[in-house]
């Protein structure tokens, strides 16, 4: 099995340092851009795909969902996407702004999910937590796995506590699980150190073969974009894919799982 994590920059396409500067790019029409993702990824065959940074339906999208919009583009037909930002501070200003309002993350899943929870952080701007069970194939049944997809704070002191937190979300489910997306670790992997010790996962790039900086995209020098697992996930090959169609490059990670825990799943308090 194939599960991909992949920060899509709401298919605006910057893949070049000077993009940055270019306003077009805030608002011009992405659905070309969602296209080419697509082709891209198509050929995987992924089995569950996290977007971070997906427009849930400003004007550039058209008023439409791109992870129903990816779902349908992947033949993906589970998907679950929600508005990642906070709605109290100074974050409810922003959220005023037409294309900032529909910033959201998701995930996408050839097989089925349930239990589909959207939980959030006490601090920061980017809050969201996108919680699911998926039921993936293991012979002629079926095992749940947990997936968290994240997108942590660029500010540092801000992050400690989201992983904290973090750290208690997943504590606080017994099935196998994956933990994936952005996590803005611009300080190294000792920023999740302590989280990996405290939940017993593993940091999947371990398996790669290669180099492991996803960021940014046109030149990687950071290892930002991680997939985490626990012991039952069985884990032969972490790949930083070459695309560069978005400021960061996509992880994938080759998989398959052995055995499940009893079931238990999180609050939605």
């Amino acid at each position: 099995m194939k599960l991909l994590a992949y920060n899509v920059e709401y298919c605006k396409g910057i893949n070049k340092k000077w993009k940055y500067m270019d306003a077009k790019k805030l608002w011009k029409p992405v659905l070309g851009n969602l296209k080419k993702i697509a082709k891209e990824l198509k050929p995987y065959d992924f089995d569950v795909i996290g977007f971070i940074e997906t427009d849930a339906g400003s004007f550039r999208i058209d008023g439409k969902s791109q992870a129903k919009l990816f779902s349908k583009e992947l033949k993906m037909p589970f998907w679950a996407e929600k508005i990642k930002h906070a709605t109290t501070s100074i974050a409810k200003y922003a959220n005023k702004i037409p294309t900032y309002r529909m910033h959201a993350n998701a995930i996408v899943s050839k097989h089925p999910t349930h239990d589909t929870n959207f939980l959030y952080f006490s601090k920061g701007v980017k809050r969201l937590v996108i919680n699911t069970i998926v039921k993936l194939p293991v012979g002629k049944s079926t095992v749940d796995v947990a997936l968290f997809a994240v997108h942590l704070s660029v500010r540092k002191n801000v992050r400690v506590l989201q992983i904290k937190e973090l750290t208690d979300m997943v504590e606080s489910c017994s099935y196998p699980k994956i933990v994936f997306g952005d996590f803005n670790i611009f300080g190294g992997y000792q920023e999740i150190n302590p989280f990996l010790k405290n939940t017993g996962l593993i940091n999947t790039s371990k398996f790669a073969k290669g180099d492991v900086a996803s960021y940014p995209s046109w030149k990687p020098t950071k290892h930002i974009d991680l997939i985490l697992a626990s012991p039952e996930i069985k884990v032969s090959n972490f790949e930083v894919l070459d695309i560069q169609i978005s400021d960061h490059r996509p992880v994938m990670m080759d998989f398959k799982v052995t055995k499940s825990s009893s079931r238990k799943t999180l609050s939605k308090e």
